[in-house]
């Protein structure tokens, strides 16, 4: 993904993205989503926020012969050049309790 200005794949390999990336006290908490399927959901429900600090989410997609559902996720901070952080993102602790996810 270092070189594309954008990340674009299925809910799945999403998930799977992620939870590569955070530790496992962050994947056993109450925060995190159970499945890809949640994941989705919870990145629509935050999909206008995001959009305010220049992230983009386009969600349901459909591409390919298989008709798969895709997630396009890009940084339009510098109109969409800037390559957004999935790779390795340093380890972060889950949100507060106070957060309804």
């Amino acid at each position: 993904m270092a070189d594309k200005p954008e990340w674009s794949g299925t809910p799945t390999e999403l998930y799977e993205k992620l939870s590569n990336i955070v530790s496992e006290s962050v994947k056993r908490g109450r925060h995190w989503p159970g499945a890809p399927h949640v994941l989705t959901s919870r990145l629509r429900s935050v999909a206008a926020f995001l959009r305010k600090t220049k992230i983009e989410i386009e969600l349901d997609k459909r591409t390919g012969h298989a008709s798969d559902k895709t997630i396009v996720i890009a940084n339009n901070e510098h109109g969409g050049q800037q390559e957004l952080p999935l790779e390795n993102p340093p380890q972060q602790e889950p949100p507060p309790e106070d957060i309804p996810f």
